[in-house]
């Protein structure tokens, strides 16, 4: 009984990974796909921890109140949530002559930003807010994770079923 628990749940959770991992490469690929291009600069680095954000250099008030104070805690929840939560950068562009101020990436370890360092921004020309850092690797790694941790899942599941038979 206990075989076939743990079978069904690996399956479940190899469809729970492979699901992600199509969701994030399909986020990956329709933010590619942006005509906007201009160059910005990270002004600072910010993070959420226990319902209170952490800043590193220059990270404006009212930047951080509408990105919200557990925004980084949303965007790796689930499964594979860090114990160390990650940094999203705060990075300064103009489009058109208006200066834009933002959090954005998916989150990332420190050393992966630095305070100062000049970033591309692909953007949607209709509306520049929606936006990322060309540089940003972080959902790539996450298509990669979930891949991984989806096909362990499924091998379980096999041996499981061979267990089982």
């Amino acid at each position: 009984m206990e075989i076939i628990v743990l079978t069904l749940t690996a399956g479940v959770l190899a469809l729970y990974f492979f699901a992600f991992a199509v969701y994030d490469a399909v986020q990956q690929k329709k933010r590619n796909g942006f005509s906007g291009k201009t160059g910005g600069t990270v002004t600072g680095l910010v993070r959420s921890h226990l319902f209170r954000n952490e800043t590193h250099g220059e990270v404006p008030q009212g930047v951080l109140i509408g990105w919200g104070v557990s925004q980084g805690e949303q965007y790796w929840g689930g499964m594979l949530k860090l114990r160390i939560p990650p940094w999203f950068p705060c990075v300064r562009f103009v489009v058109d002559g208006k200066e834009y101020i933002k959090i954005m990436g998916e989150g990332n370890f420190k050393e992966a930003w630095k305070v100062g360092q000049a970033v591309t921004i692909l953007y949607d020309p209709a509306n520049p807010n929606i936006c990322m850092i060309k540089e940003d690797t972080s959902l790539r790694i996450k298509v990669r994770l979930n891949l991984a941790a989806g096909i362990f899942c499924m091998i379980c599941c096999v041996a499981g079923i061979f267990l089982f038979v």
